[in-house]
């Protein structure tokens, strides 16, 4: 056979005294004065650091900001002439917004009208046909011509 031998254990007799264990509460009692000091101090060094981290995740973390969105809803019993003026009173407001956004482009430095103008050009060109204003003409597009004119191809 090998490998060491097994240790065999006879069974005990019934005239054998019996080794009885101790409860928790006395093994709790037994424990020596340092076994209690070097628990307290696991005990406070773990709570230290668990109180540490709860203060870290509170202080640390951002602010959420939340964003509100307003929708319009109609009965559905909504009538054709309502749509109507509901369109066109939006079309008027849009209409009062495009001519004081002009109104304050024309106020501007020659220098800044311009690129106020693109920006302007460029947001009503954006919006849908029906609520762009009605006198808007989309820019045209500048193409820049080169000095040197292109040979012609040979054939």
């Amino acid at each position: 056979m090998l490998g060491p031998k097994p240790i065999i254990v006879p069974p005990r007799l019934p005239w054998e005294p019996v080794e009885v264990e101790l409860t928790w509460h006395e093994k709790l009692r037994s424990l020596p004065r340092s076994r209690w000091v070097i628990l307290g101090l696991s005990f406070l060094v773990t709570a230290v650091i668990v109180l540490g981290f709860v203060v870290d995740a509170k202080k640390n973390m951002p602010t959420r900001t939340l964003t509100l969105r307003y929708f319009q809803s109609w009965p559905a019993t909504r009538s054709a002439q309502d749509l109507a003026a509901d369109r066109a009173a939006e079309k008027a407001d849009y209409a009062r917004q495009f001519a004081a956004s002009r109104a304050y482009i024309a106020t501007l430095p020659p220098a800044e009208q311009a690129a106020a103008r693109d920006q302007y050009n460029a947001f009503a060109a954006s919006l849908g046909p029906s609520l762009r204003p009605d006198d808007f003409v989309p820019p045209k597009p500048v193409v820049p011509v080169s000095a040197a004119t292109p040979a012609a191809p040979r054939k």
